[in-house]
């Protein structure tokens, strides 16, 4: 076992559709000007020509993703628009904040040259493995030896390594009955921006309560397997066991196991990217929300979770009660 040198870098989800980049551009600034006068949404949103959902009967899905971290203070900062797909990586307010690389198909011709992540054979497969739903698709962490990371996967797991090249490493992050599961990866690159995306100039509410990402949590069929897996690559080890890997809410009934980087990697404990928490849950029985999500999407990222400097502001400012 080698312990690999990583930091949370991005979330990469497919979502069913994204607009234009102009349209995002537009929603940020009528978001950044309503959070100064805290005037009327309804009037904002008309003069920068934005949709005014604010009356809209409360939907749980079917919402655009981008304009949800938008309104969470989220801001546009690399983008690729246009050819067979469309992605936005929007990022917190603090520099080494939250960051979600949000990616739908698109109408246009394959880009040549575009990276593996950001074609349509890409995020087809993940798609096909989820039963058609969209979902997060990578998880992405930094590490200044991707080469270190593949070089682990070939020796340990071989059949695991999907793509490899000095600026990215892919591998499939569970098995399946044996075999590589397509649905989900982890993503291995170089510190820095994410290839194939021209950079966007944020600009942030000076209210702006940043994000950090805290702990990316996976339902899978096999948990001990996966936990192998992290620790015979990555060299994370087990860091939480929830009432010794059993949590019981009526009839569902889970083992749930975190893997992670030790406790106080990287200092900060609020903005630090090298403390990496990864529960991973399996089901015990058939009722409850991870048996549901394993048959309904099978294995995949079920949440992840960040960390804020006052949850009370963050609450708040969601509120309009800041």
């Amino acid at each position: 076992m080698q312990k690999i040198d990583l930091a949370y870098h991005h979330v990469q989800a497919i979502a069913p559709s994204l607009r234009p980049l102009a349209y995002y551009l537009r929603l940020q600034e009528a978001l950044n000007e309503w959070s100064a006068s805290g005037g009327a949404w309804r009037a904002v949103a008309a003069r920068f020509d934005v949709d005014d959902a604010s009356a809209a009967p409360y939907a749980s899905h079917g919402r655009d993703v981008v304009a949800q971290l938008l309104a969470l203070d989220f801001r546009v900062v690399g983008a690729s628009d246009g050819g067979a797909t469309r992605s936005l990586l929007l990022r917190s307010a603090d520099a080494g904040g939250a960051a979600f690389l949000v990616t739908a198909l698109a109408d246009g011709d394959e880009r040549p040259g575009a990276p593996p992540y950001l074609t349509r054979a890409y995020v087809e497969r993940a798609l096909a493995a989820h039963g058609g739903r969209c979902g997060v698709c990578a998880l992405a962490f930094a590490s200044p030896d991707p080469g270190a990371v593949a070089a682990a996967y070939g020796a340990r797991h071989p059949r695991l390594l999907d793509r490899c090249d000095k600026a990215c490493v892919d591998c499939f992050y569970f098995y399946d009955d044996g075999a590589p599961d397509a649905g989900t990866v982890l993503r291995f690159l170089p510190p820095g921006p994410v290839r194939g995306l021209a950079a966007v100039e944020p600009t942030f509410p000076e209210a702006a309560v940043p994000c950090f990402s805290d702990h990316w949590v996976a339902n899978v069929r096999d948990r001990l397997g996966t936990l192998r897996i992290l620790e015979d690559t990555l060299g994370l080890l087990p860091q939480v066991e929830f009432e010794s890997g059993v949590v019981a809410a009526g009839e569902a009934v889970i083992e749930s196991t975190v893997a992670g980087s030790a406790a106080g990697a990287g200092g900060d404990a609020l903005r630090s990217r090298r403390q990496i928490f990864l529960p991973i849950n399996n089901p015990l029985s058939a009722a409850g929300h991870v048996a549901g999500y394993l048959r309904e999407l099978g294995q995949g990222v079920q949440h992840v979770a960040n960390r804020v400097p006052d949850l009370v502001r963050f609450v708040k400012r969601r509120a309009g009660k800041e």
